[in-house]
């Protein structure tokens, strides 16, 4: 979040206020797009501020771990979205309500389960030793 709305003000310093709580949300589309084009591409400005401060095991691969984290975040929220977490209740180990990434994609659990993920696979009912 801190390297979003560091980029998000580098991007465009108005977005410092506004209608919501960090820079980054304040940007438009294109401006997002904009920050994860710095994040990817190794900004040499902020490879080196981050550098300054770094022991020498990380002192030359900031670059590729942004890259990796620009990446990464786009890859882990998508993953957020579309995870049963949201509504799972730990206590009594069942959905509260129908997860948001099952009504996007139209995924209806069946109460039988498919026998592909019951190990049922092209009529075995055993994997041979």
């Amino acid at each position: 979040a801190l390297l979003l709305n560091l980029e998000a003000v580098r991007v465009d310093p108005r977005t410092l206020a506004g209608p919501f709580l960090s820079p980054f949300c304040r940007l438009p589309y294109a401006g997002k797009a904009r920050v994860f084009e710095l994040l990817e591409t190794s900004d040499p400005d902020l490879i080196a501020l981050l550098d300054e401060h770094l022991p020498e095991p990380y002192h030359r691969s900031v670059s590729g771990l942004l890259r990796f984290l620009a990446n990464g975040l786009l890859i882990l929220s998508g993953l957020g979205g579309y995870s049963e977490w949201g509504v799972f209740d730990p206590e009594n180990k069942r959905l509260r309500a129908r997860p948001a990434g099952w009504r996007a994609s139209g995924y209806t659990p069946s109460v039988d389960g498919w026998d592909e993920f019951k190990g049922y696979y092209q009529g075995r009912t055993e994997v041979p030793g």
